[in-house]
């Protein structure tokens, strides 16, 4: 269960100490653990997330809608870009992956360099 504290600054420290913000042009790779699929693997206290959908949360600010899976326009999973990660329905996943096209639909609006930072 992901309750309030993982939004902390401790748990921004924690994440930002594995990826590097390169742009919004280029994938954000991630540093720390990696899950034999590719994914970065994100723990903090007792909580385990893929790092893509940590970086997701923290640059929207919000936990992930029931049904719905975070999913890269790269197509690279150690990347972490809040530019490349927007939501996918989990039943129409394998048919995305084939026929996607990057949206901006989806992107973040704030594009300064603190934007993973949660104020206060």
């Amino acid at each position: 269960m992901v309750d309030r504290y993982l939004f902390s600054r401790k748990a921004v420290r924690a994440f930002t100490k594995n990826v590097k913000d390169v742009g919004p042009n280029f994938c954000w790779y991630w540093h720390g653990v990696r899950g034999v699929d590719g994914f970065g693997i994100f723990e903090f206290n007792d909580t385990v997330l893929y790092a893509h959908v940590f970086a997701w949360m923290l640059d929207r600010r919000s936990l992930v809608p029931p049904g719905a899976l975070v999913a890269h326009s790269c197509q690279y999973p150690p990347c972490c870009s809040p530019y490349h990660l927007d939501l996918a329905q989990i039943e129409y996943q394998p048919l995305r992956l084939i026929t996607y096209k990057p949206t901006v639909l989806n992107q973040p609006t704030d594009t300064s360099p603190s934007r993973l930072y949660i104020a206060k």
